[in-house]
């Protein structure tokens, strides 16, 4: 005989969370049974704020696969003090906090601002973002611009994600040259983002900047400078 989740099974894994249903973005708001008590089910909303009376079966809830990395977000669906500093990319890590609930909430991910690790001056002067429909929608479909339009809108933003595993950003300290942007993947820091090359200053990440270089058919030299 198979097990059949309990409406208290159901709550603790998608109450209050995103999730998906029927391949469409949803919140579950709260829980109940359907009219003829047969069936639990989750009322639906399309937004957080706003309950929306959808009842649908709650054992089709799905979660949202969101992948560790690099993710640009438009300014309107950011923080009033990360619209004031510009910041365009973002970076997720799961949190390896485990847990029983199996819908996003504001506890799964671990947001990473770059700016605020390599920019003094913002060290614990950022927030980040609110998990909302208007966040969640530029995550699941991300848009990255090729390398040269990244460098251009450097102008307007202080980060700009290139993929979900590299990006580029204003420098923290002195560039070696004005044209040095900051290069960087979900570690951190890595090296120089010229308009013709990249300057990797860690070995570990040489070939992967290469790759990086490759793969996105960049015309870039790539080099490896310790000093």
């Amino acid at each position: 005989m198979s097990y059949r989740e309990t409406a208290a099974d159901l709550q603790r894994k998608w109450l209050e969370t995103f999730c998906l249903y029927d391949g469409e973005i949803c919140y579950v708001h709260s829980f109940g049974e359907s009219p003829d008590s047969r069936q639990i089910v989750g009322v639906l909303g399309n937004s957080n704020t706003e309950a929306k009376e959808l009842f649908v079966l709650a054992e089709l809830f799905q979660p949202l696969d969101i992948p560790n990395g690099f993710y640009n977000l438009p300014m309107e669906c950011q923080g009033r003090v990360t619209k004031q500093i510009r910041i365009s990319g973002w970076g997720l890590k799961r949190n390896p906090r485990r847990s029983a609930t199996r819908g996003l909430t504001h506890q799964t991910f671990l947001w990473k601002n770059l700016c605020s690790e390599f920019l003094p001056n913002f060290k614990g002067g950022y927030s980040h973002p609110e998990w909302g429909f208007d966040v969640l929608k530029p995550i699941l479909k991300p848009t990255y611009p090729n390398y040269h339009r990244a460098r251009e809108s450097i102008k307007e933003t202080r980060f700009v994600a290139l993929n979900r595993h590299w990006g580029i950003g204003v420098p923290l300290i002195m560039p070696p040259d004005p044209e040095a942007l900051l290069f960087a993947n979900t570690a951190g820091f890595c090296g120089w983002a010229y308009p013709d090359k990249l300057v990797v200053k860690h070995r570990g990440s040489y070939q992967e900047a290469m790759d990086f270089v490759r793969r996105a058919n960049l015309n870039l030299a790539v080099y490896y400078d310790a000093g």
